[in-house]
């Protein structure tokens, strides 16, 4: 099994979330069983070949019978999950019987998710059979199975797995059905803001609008995609580079392929600079298809002669780099070198078994043997490709076209004339089956604007969210330093101020810091080496700040009072305020005496005698 430490993990959180330590008798029993299981899983991943399955299976048994008790169902449901979601069985019966002892597991437990899981793993399984009706029959079970269970995150899992199988259907009301299903998980993905699920619906609709030809439609879910990921910022450079590169596809072959051609030289220009050799093939592979598409060889050499020169040595692959150097040396008119790579390329596509590479090969082949003059050549040449193209009606119909051309070189108008009327027949048929995808879009089309309008509303109602968020978070920050400001003015202990002074300044850098992460990250699209630096800039900028704010603040707070409450109440606001209430406690003034209208006598105080003395005359 490749991922065996992830059954570990969850094998031991399931076997200590059920059973309680009362329960066990012996606590180091479960370590014992987790080592145990995921040894048995770990020898039958080094059986090869037919082998590997009857390995599995066998390690299956042994560890159902270590989790034999029933209070640890759930353990052995992580083991079945586990098994067919990575274990890599090869048979399909194997796999079958596997998923249903699962499901019977799951329905002796009463477990909806279980049992939703599962229908999808046998809905998959159908799928890659070719049963396309067991396939959607089983994924309906499963959408039953996820709405009793009540969790979105599996109820938008069962809708994206019935619509993926949906697509594939030649029913025209079947992929109407498809895309309501998809628009749908959309928008139940937007109102509980589930990023994983949000963006495997963005991949499925931009994948479904590709399969019916609106490539407009699906440049734009692949853009929204890659703006999500660049926000969320949990992918890598590369990663943002390679969904960029699928972006480009759809931007080639809609209305907009200058600005698909331009994501492509950017992307080029990246691996150049980064020697990712990857991205480089990945992109000039779509540049080569899109210039075939046209039958523009010239562009081909000119991209690897002169744009791109290096290119041209990081293919690793043989015959990826012989189809190349036959395409140069057909656009040179280099006859010999380019017959040789053709040749060889067409050999080694022989033994890989593409079929559709090889007609699409042979189909260059023989038109550039036509325009060199080698007839029966080119005539071999085509009809040998044109049994490989039979079920792929566009390529059929080009060759059909080249050997009617072919066959009037030589002058042979009956055989000319027999293939230009299969082609007829062909195109004929290819038109009517384009003005049913017509209409087919055109339904689509409505359905998607009514979609879209819920989804603005949706999208508006999210963004009043944010906004009110932001609005109380600002506020709450306003109000915490309102309120440091007055605890300096009462009488509060000096450890209360410093705790709401340092409780306030935290949340409002760390407000700061989350702004300018969401705008930092959206500018430099989600590059770490650069989200990492302008981080570096944030922190270096705001701490010191924080630092030396804090710290002169409450000194200030501590020494100082910035509202002086004792001479508030000396206000003349305060004073009629404090009469009306009967704030003032005054002393009421005594009534004054009536002055009277008559003097008041004169009193004189007495004379003072002379004393007599007895010598006096």
């Amino acid at each position: 099994m490749k991922n065996c430490f992830r059954l570990l993990v969850l094998v031991l959180v399931c076997m200590f979330m059920v059973p309680s330590r009362a329960q066990t008798q012996d606590p180091l029993k479960p370590f014992e069983e987790v080592i145990q299981v995921v040894a048995l899983f770990q020898r039958a991943d080094t059986c090869k070949g037919a082998s590997r399955d009857g390995c599995l299976m066998e390690a299956l048994e042994k560890a159902l019978a270590i989790l034999w008790q029933p209070e640890r169902h759930q353990a052995r449901m992580n083991v079945y999950w586990e098994l067919l979601k990575h274990g890599g069985i090869q048979q399909s019966e194997t796999y079958r019987r596997v998923a249903n002892d699962m499901m019977a597991e799951a329905e002796r437990c009463q477990e909806n998710p279980c049992l939703a899981r599962s229908h999808m793993l046998l809905a998959d399984d159908y799928f890659r059979a070719g049963d396309l009706e067991e396939a959607q029959r089983e994924s309906s079970l499963a959408l039953i199975h996820a709405e009793r269970a009540g969790q979105v995150d599996i109820e938008i899992e069962s809708e994206l797995n019935h619509a993926s199988i949906l697509v594939r259907s030649k029913d025209r009301n079947a992929r109407v059905d498809a895309l309501n299903i998809l628009l749908q998980a959309k928008l139940q993905a937007l109102e509980h803001e589930d990023s994983r699920a949000l963006n495997q619906c963005y991949e499925e609709l931009s994948n479904f609008y590709a399969d019916i030809g609106a490539f407009d439609s699906s440049a734009a879910y692949k853009s929204r995609q890659l703006q999500m990921l660049i926000q969320r910022g949990e992918e890598d450079s590369n990663r943002i580079q390679e969904l960029r590169i699928e972006l480009a596809e759809p931007l080639l072959k809609g209305s907009n392929s200058a600005r698909g051609a331009h994501i492509l030289d950017e992307v080029i220009r990246y691996g150049l600079k980064h020697q990712k050799a990857y991205l480089i093939n990945q992109a000039m592979q779509y540049y080569r298809n899109y210039f075939l598409e046209q039958k523009n060889l010239i562009a081909i050499a000119r991209l690897y002669n002169h744009d791109y020169p290096r290119a041209l040595g990081l293919l690793n692959e043989p015959v990826v780099r012989d189809r190349v150097k036959a395409y140069l040396f057909d656009a040179n008119d280099q006859k010999d070198s380019a017959l040789f790579y053709y040749q060889r390329a067409l050999e080694g596509l022989l033994k890989e078994g593409s079929n559709f590479q090889y007609a699409y090969l042979q189909l260059f082949h023989g038109s550039a043997l036509r325009r060199w003059g080698h007839y029966p050549e080119a005539i071999a040449t085509l009809k040998n490709g044109k049994e490989y193209a039979m079920d792929y009606q566009p390529f059929l119909i080009r060759f059909m076209a080249e050997l009617d051309t072919t066959y009037r070189a030589l002058n042979q108008y009956d055989s000319a004339y027999f293939y230009h009327l299969r082609f007829s027949a062909l195109n004929k048929s290819w038109d009517s089956s384009v003005d049913g995808e017509a209409l087919l879009r055109q339904q689509i089309a409505a359905q998607q604007l009514e979609h879209e309008l819920a989804e603005r509303k949706a999208e508006h109602l999210r963004e009043q969210r944010h906004f009110i968020q932001y609005l109380s978070i600002t506020l709450g920050i306003v109000i915490l330093f309102l309120v440091f400001c007055l605890m300096s003015s009462l009488s509060v202990p000096k450890w209360a101020i410093t705790t709401t002074g340092f409780f306030a300044f935290v949340v409002l850098f760390e407000f700061i810091i989350m702004v300018t992460d969401e705008y930092a990250a959206e500018k430099v699209q989600g590059e770490p080496m650069y989200l990492l630096l302008c981080k570096i800039v944030i922190i270096l900028l705001l701490s010191p700040l924080h630092h030396k704010l804090e710290e002169k603040l409450l000194h200030y707070f501590h020494e100082h009072r910035l509202i002086n409450t004792s001479s508030i109440w000396d206000w003349t606001v305060f004073k009629d305020f404090k009469k009306l209430f009967g704030k003032e406690n005054k002393v009421p003034a005594l009534p004054e005496r009536r002055r009277s209208l008559k003097p008041k006598a004169v009193t004189s105080s007495p004379r003072k005698t002379r004393k007599k003395t007895d010598n006096t005359p």
